[in-house]
């Protein structure tokens, strides 16, 4: 996301910065749709974007943080003494990084094309 803030320079009203969505964040959103489609607990906010609330996309991003850790622990769980990553969605949502072995699978069954690998290492 880019922030224009010439107009709030001069006004100093937090209305007059613009929004711009970058390439980044179309991919972001990609994903997040794609995890809210086979996580039914994970809200995306589809009519925020359409109508380029980037505030309200952010908010909504915000408020499904609590619940994409708690599933991304249960996605993750391995044997006992394994460790969880309660930031595999948040993770992949933000960036497409998938660091989880559980979650990248995870991902293939849901149909959700992890990244590669390779760039991963």
């Amino acid at each position: 996301m880019e922030a224009e803030t010439s107009k709030y320079d001069e006004t100093g009203d937090p209305h007059d910065i613009e929004l711009t969505p970058t390439d980044l964040t179309y991919e972001l959103l990609q994903r997040w749709e794609a995890i809210a489609e086979v996580i039914p607990t994970i809200d995306y906010p589809e009519e925020a974007v359409e109508k380029e609330d980037w505030l309200e996309v952010f908010s909504t991003l915000a408020n499904n943080r609590f619940e994409a850790m708690d599933v991304s622990k249960e996605i993750t769980k391995g044997e006992e003494d394994e460790a969880t990553d309660s930031m595999a969605i948040l993770d992949y949502i933000d960036v497409g990084a998938v660091h989880n072995d559980y979650f990248r699978e995870f991902l293939e069954e849901s149909g959700i094309e992890a990244p590669d690998q390779r760039r991963l290492e």
